[in-house]
């Protein structure tokens, strides 16, 4: 399975998916019991038409059974009578599997319209992200040999260390700009 498809999966059943890999994400879908219920309903349809096909070989063998009877004995009768209620028991087992088919592929569609409106929505908050990483408002400035950008979301001043700084006096400033740099702050990426 695509991890855009795992994610989405995730995402149907209330994953947190950030930062989880394909294994981690599979792993949480396992872990979770409505996944497992997905699974057993897509496992249960395919057995129904298993079970049906089954059921119709069943059915004509039965059929051509008894048209081949052609004897009127009391003993005869009787077989055709318990082949007839064993026919009658195979089509109710036949309309409770296709019943039973339908709900399960009527869940199967309801869950892959959420999942494909799931991944309409993701691939727009993609879009999004990476418009919203690469507009800066500073210029990009270069620090111990990298680039580095402040992202649009940073505030035009910053305080640190009991101190309001501009973004220009934040590039200015190495010291302060090592520790929100090493510190990972969030308004600073690297390019």
């Amino acid at each position: 399975m695509k991890k855009a498809e795992l994610i989405a999966l995730a995402v149907a059943f209330g994953i947190i998916t950030e930062g989880l890999t394909v294994l981690q994400l599979q792993e949480q879908l396992d872990a979770t019991p409505g996944y497992k219920l997905y699974l057993e309903q897509l496992s249960a349809k395919e057995a129904a038409e298993a079970r049906i096909i089954e059921l119709e070989g069943d059915l004509r063998i039965a059929n051509e059974l008894l048209a081949k009877e052609t004897s009127t004995s009391e003993e005869l009768r009787g077989q055709m009578i318990e082949r007839s209620d064993y026919i009658t028991n195979l089509v109710g087992e036949m309309n409770a599997q296709e019943a039973g088919k339908l709900i399960a592929e009527e869940k199967i569609g309801e869950l892959q319209e959420t999942i494909q409106a799931l991944l309409k929505e993701a691939d727009s908050l993609n879009d999004i992200e990476v418009i919203a990483e690469t507009v800066t408002a500073t210029p990009p400035f270069e620090f111990e040999g990298n680039q580095y950008a402040f992202t649009n979301l940073a505030p035009d001043v910053i305080s640190f260390n009991d101190h309001a700084y501009t973004q220009e006096e934040l590039i200015n400033d190495k010291e302060a700009l090592a520790s929100l740099i090493i510190g990972g702050n969030s308004f600073i990426k690297q390019i």
